[in-house]
């Protein structure tokens, strides 16, 4: 147990009753549907380049989890964005 962030009790039942856990089952196999939509979509692909990757594939699931996000512009020198996604939730 020594350096974990949380208790087996928690993680296996006191979740559970935090407000807000409920999922809507029909809205749970969904998004699952659509996460392997996305998936099975992006393994038939040769070799998609970085930008590919994540407007295809991160991006969309970055959504579906809920996740705000946008892509940093380059900079005014013509410097590539130190990180291209700013996510917050």
């Amino acid at each position: 147990m020594a350096g974990n962030l949380f208790s087996n009790y928690f993680l296996d039942e006191g979740i559970a009753l935090q407000t807000g856990w409920g999922i809507d089952p029909a809205a749970l196999v969904a998004a699952r549907e659509q996460v392997a939509g996305l998936i099975a979509d992006f393994a038939g692909r040769a070799a998609p380049s970085e930008a590919n990757t994540e407007r295809d594939l991160i991006d969309p699931l970055l959504a579906l989890l809920g996740w705000r996000f946008s892509v940093q512009e380059r900079r005014a020198g013509g410097g590539a964005a130190t990180c291209p996604i700013t996510c917050c939730s």
